[in-house]
């Protein structure tokens, strides 16, 4: 999602981004934002179709809250390894999707699955919205 959204530079200037995606939202504040634009977060299953599909313009500039919980599906299997993901399905840590400008090369693919807590604001995360 792009928008009204500014830079602060080092010496207190701002530079508009209004190409730049927003970043550093909780999955709280991006659900509400999501409403009062009268759309939706995509489920993670809706996400990685659309990403499949090469339909996801800017992806893996930051990681994209979903509308579900962390834990796992049939098939699923944990990356990198085991204790990266499995302590996590604790339905309180939401998914994340896409990457970052940050994220390694390996992660950035439409499977990898990422997490975080719903009201912690996590530098890195974005939103992408669905009708």
């Amino acid at each position: 999602a792009g928008g009204l959204w500014f830079e602060i530079n080092s010496d207190g200037s701002a530079d508009f981004i209004a190409k730049s995606p927003v970043n550093g939202v909780t999955r709280f504040e991006a659900g509400a934002f999501a409403s009062w634009a009268k759309a939706r977060l995509p489920h993670e299953f809706e996400w990685e179709a659309a990403a499949r599909a090469g339909l996801l313009d800017k992806a893996g500039e930051v990681w994209e809250w979903c509308a579900n919980t962390f834990h796992p599906y049939p098939g699923f299997g944990a990356y990198p390894y085991r204790e990266y993901s499995v302590p996590w399905f604790d339905h309180r840590h939401f998914v994340l999707r896409g990457g970052c400008t940050h994220s390694e090369v390996e992660i950035k693919r439409p499977a990898f699955r990422n997490y975080y807590l719903a009201d912690a604001g996590y530098l890195f995360a974005g939103i992408r919205l669905a009708k």
